[in-house]
């Protein structure tokens, strides 16, 4: 398993948590963004 950096730099992660659609959703405070990300693969 391999680590991989996705988000840096944008405020302080404030929780993370998964969908019932299957997707990682983060709260950002703080950064150039505040508000609820979601994360989606690319490429598989």
């Amino acid at each position: 398993m391999e680590d991989e950096i996705v988000m840096k730099n944008q405020g302080r992660i404030r929780d993370v948590a998964t969908g019932p659609d299957g997707y990682l959703y983060v709260i950002l405070n703080g950064g150039p963004f505040s508000g609820i990300v979601r994360l989606e693969p690319v490429g598989k």
